[in-house]
């Protein structure tokens, strides 16, 4: 499935509450592909062609396993860069913060928690390691893993192209889950071995720093975060917001708050409650007053003019 609404491909992982920020300038173009083979287990596998600023969590009762089906990719999460075989796993209620760069084909293994702790529960019975094991977020870097998952993946996705899911034999479903569920299970048990997981948190100071002014930023919408504001709130200088700016993200704070605002602009330009509202009314409650700068600075970030975002939006409905 393509998209060329930005909104429309953060949703369309169900349940997970994405919200993307797009920080590169361009026309944004991606796709997501899936297989569901049934409530419990569903794959996804999603690309796009610019940079992205992503934030999700899982919902209360699902489980997400997310990596690279290209080991060649790579992207941060938070700050903390996150390598081609690196595979994340997240908890039911675990939240995450990507930084996506273009062309990255990522693919998320959502299971629901009902099977998968049906599955722990038959094989632990050791309360305290089943929630050290199975209920802490965890970042792990394991090559042969990661190049078993591919395989499975693309196998299943394979099977998929080649018949429509409700053709595909109960018991093959059941097969393929079953395979896929302990592969994932086998893995985590693994990384309690020492040294085996990353810590998902041993971060610099100047790097948590960084992603907590990050999320100051993107929780008030890029509204009263001006540098000055930011640099009273977090007790620290220009100077160092700057320098941390340019060595964990690359771009300045105060460009980094624009794109902020014209990314949420556009989320409220193209929300169904707005649509009767102007633009201009929508501009003026994310302090936009000048119309004439706002469009031009907004056709170089998403390369169209708020009104052509409106008039493609009424099209494609």
């Amino acid at each position: 499935m393509k998209f060329n609404n930005i909104e429309e491909q953060a949703a369309f992982l169900n349940g997970y509450d994405q919200k993307y920020h797009q920080i590169s300038a361009g026309t944004f173009q991606g796709q997501f592909h899936h297989a569901l083979l049934d409530d419990d287990v569903k794959i996804y596998i999603e690309s796009f062609n610019q940079t992205l600023d992503q934030r999700g969590a899982t919902p209360p009762n699902r489980h997400a396993f997310m990596f690279f089906m290209d080991s060649s990719n790579a992207a941060h999460l938070g700050t903390q860069e996150f390598l081609g075989d690196d595979i994340l796993y997240l908890p039911p209620g675990h939240s995450s913060d990507w930084r996506c760069p273009p062309n990255t084909t990522n693919c998320v293994i959502d299971i629901s928690r009902q099977l998968f702790e049906e599955i722990i529960q038959g094989n632990l019975t050791s309360d305290k390691v089943i929630r050290k094991t199975f209920m802490e977020k965890k970042l792990i870097r394991d090559k042969d893993y990661t190049t078993l998952l591919r395989h499975t993946v693309k196998f299943i996705f394979q099977r998929c192209e080649q018949q429509s899911i409700g053709t595909i034999l109960d018991g093959a479903k059941v097969g393929a889950k079953k395979s896929l569920c302990e592969l994932l299970f086998g893995m985590l048990v693994n990384q309690e071995l020492p040294g085996a997981c990353l810590d998902i948190d041993a971060l610099s100071k100047n790097a948590n720093l960084t992603n907590k002014i990050k999320n100051f930023i993107k929780d008030r919408k890029g509204l009263n975060t001006d540098p000055s504001q930011i640099v009273q709130d977090f007790g620290i200088s220009r100077r160092h917001l700057e320098t941390i700016f340019k060595n964990n993200i690359g771009i300045t704070p105060s460009k980094y708050i624009q794109i902020v605002k014209l990314n949420e602009f556009r989320s409220a330009l193209v929300a169904e409650k707005n649509l009767k509202n102007s633009i201009g009314d929508i501009a003026a409650d994310f302090d936009f007053w000048h119309l004439s700068r706002l469009a031009q600075n907004y056709k170089l970030h998403f390369g169209e003019l708020p009104s052509e975002t409106r008039k493609n939006l009424r099209v494609s409905a």
